[in-house]
């Protein structure tokens, strides 16, 4: 669910609630074909979660790093042998985001 809405907030330009036809073709454009410095504020939108908008918290991106390997699981047990089974990281997910952070930014 804060996945869906992280992803909802990212695509809501103006911040006003709801996303109209622009928003969504920007958005949409911009995670298909954007440029390094669009696809970097998209990101930024999508993985701040709390506090001011100018710093993201590490808990914020462990956070939606850990759901967004959830719903690949998901994904895969929804799709069963055609995606490939599961792996480590998607079985785990809250444990693969934990290491890759660490592996990223060290044991803090």
């Amino acid at each position: 669910l804060l996945l869906r809405k992280q992803l909802f907030k990212a695509f809501d330009f103006d911040g006003h609630g709801d996303i109209n036809f622009t928003e969504f073709a920007e958005g949409y454009s911009t995670m298909l074909r954007g440029t390094v410095p669009e696809m970097l504020e998209f990101a930024w939108r999508l993985y701040h979660i709390q506090g001011t908008m100018d710093l993201l918290a590490l808990t914020d991106v462990y956070t939606v790093l850990r759901l967004a390997l959830a719903g690949l699981e998901e994904v895969r047990r929804m799709q069963g042998a055609f995606a490939g089974g599961s792996t480590e990281d998607t079985r785990f997910p809250e444990r693969a985001a934990r290491q890759i952070l660490e592996h990223v930014v060290g044991d803090r």
